[in-house]
C-alpha cells in the first residue's frame, strides 16, 4: 500500500515497510515517523522516532533554553538592581525618621560606584559608627552625575548635602548606571527619596 509522502523503506525481515509523514512547523518540512516491526509473536506495527528525528528535536530544545536562560540571567540582574536602589531609598526615608524620633544625628555616604555607608552618631561631638553598609557587586551609581557624596541628616527633619571635597551643595539627585528603567534616585531637602 503506497501513501501520499510516503518514504519507502525495507522492515527488519526484508518486507518492505512504510513511513507516516507528519507535518513539523518547528523546520517547515516533514519528518516521517518510521513504523516498524516488533519482535514480539503475532507481530504487530510500532511507532517510534529515528535517531536523526530525536537529534533535531534536542537542539531545537538546546537553542529555546538558551534564549530563556540568557533572559532570565538579565531579568535577575535587572530585579537584583532595582532591589538594591528601593533598599537605598528606604534607608534615606528611615534615617530621616530615627533622626527626628531619637534625636540621634543619621548620614549616609556614598563610598564608591557600588557601595553606601548608613551611619550613626549619638552626641554631635561622637564618633560616626556604621549602622548598614551596602555593596551591589558591579558599578551601580554614576559618580560623574551625582555631585552630593553624604548626605546629613539633622534632628529638625533637614538634609544637608555635600559634595566629594565635604562643601554644601543643592544638587541632592542621585544618577544610577542599572535597573530596570528608575534611573535617578530623588532626595528632597527633607530627606525623603523616591525613585523617577
Amino acid at each position: 500500500m503506497t501513501q501520499k509522502n510516503a518514504i519507502p523503506s525495507i522492515g527488519p525481515d526484508g518486507a518492505p515497510g512504510a513511513h507516516a509523514a507528519v507535518g513539523c512547523p518547528l523546520i517547515g518540512g516533514t519528518l516521517a515517523t518510521r513504523r516498524r516491526r516488533e519482535s514480539r509473536p503475532g507481530g504487530g506495527w510500532a511507532q517510534g522516532f529515528t535517531l536523526l528525528e530525536l537529534l533535531i528535536g534536542m537542539v531545537v530544545l538546546g537553542i529555546l533554553m538558551s534564549i530563556g536562560v540568557s533572559s532570565m540571567a538579565r531579568w535577575r540582574q535587572s530585579l537584583d538592581a532595582d532591589n538594591f536602589l528601593a533598599g537605598l531609598a528606604s534607608d534615606f526615608n528611615v534615617s530621616r525618621t530615627r533622626t527626628q524620633a531619637t534625636g540621634q544625628e543619621r548620614r549616609i555616604r556614598l563610598v564608591d560606584a557600588s557601595t553606601y555607608i548608613v551611619e550613626n552618631r549619638a552626641t554631635p561631638t561622637a564618633a560616626w559608627s556604621a549602622v548598614r553598609t551596602a555593596t551591589f557587586p558591579k558599578p551601580m551609581f554614576d559618580m560623574g552625575a551625582t555631585v552630593a557624596r553624604r548626605y546629613d541628616f539633622n534632628t529638625k527633619g533637614y538634609v544637608n548635602t555635600y559634595n566629594q571635597s565635604g562643601q554644601l551643595t543643592t544638587s541632592t539627585d542621585i544618577r544610577v548606571l542599572a535597573g530596570s528603567g528608575l534611573k535617578t534616585l530623588s532626595v528632597s531637602a527633607l530627606g525623603i527619596a523616591r525613585r523617577m
